[in-house]
């Protein structure tokens, strides 16, 4: 089953997450990009060749505003959620879904006042430190949407599987 670049441009546009930080601290930028992207207005680490994020070119409701000219290591990454639409293990429209419920999974939690780009690095391990959490009912819901979003985040996006 062959699926379109437009098809799958939709599963991105409706995304983001790894653009915003969910997903990723850092880019890597090579060498020869560096001049360009820094024009574009994304900004570098101090000792890394590699521009930080979230990245100021990402547009929540559009995407990313600087799609043709991005840096090549944005070009070359496929999420697992993607990559299911494209070997067709999964529908376009499945997958559109599968972003939905996970930005707003995302949502709930900002609700709560939880910085998502935290969670995929460290957020669970913040909250079991608190020792309200285990009186404070909302605060074990909190812990569950963090757990789940964990789940998810590296079962269905790839978060902390090398590629």
């Amino acid at each position: 089953m062959s699926v379109n670049a437009e098809d799958l441009s939709r599963i991105c546009a409706g995304c983001g997450l790894c653009c915003n930080g969910t997903l990723f601290g850092l880019v890597d930028v090579a060498e020869d990009e560096i001049e360009r992207v820094t024009k574009r207005g994304l900004v570098l680490h101090p000792s890394l060749s590699a521009a930080v994020l979230p990245c100021p070119k990402h547009v929540e409701a559009t995407g990313c505003s600087i799609y043709a000219d991005r840096p090549a290591a944005c070009h070359r990454y496929s999420c697992g959620v993607l990559e299911a639409a494209e070997n067709g293990n999964k529908s376009v429209e499945q997958q559109v879904d599968k972003v939905r419920r996970t930005i707003a999974l995302i949502d709930r939690l900002k609700s709560q006042g939880v910085d998502v780009r935290v969670v995929a690095k460290d957020g669970v391990a913040k909250v079991r430190e608190d020792p309200a959490s285990q009186l404070d009912p909302s605060k074990a819901e909190l812990l569950l949407d963090l757990s789940e979003l964990k789940i998810i985040l590296k079962r269905d996006y790839g978060y902390g599987v090398e590629k």
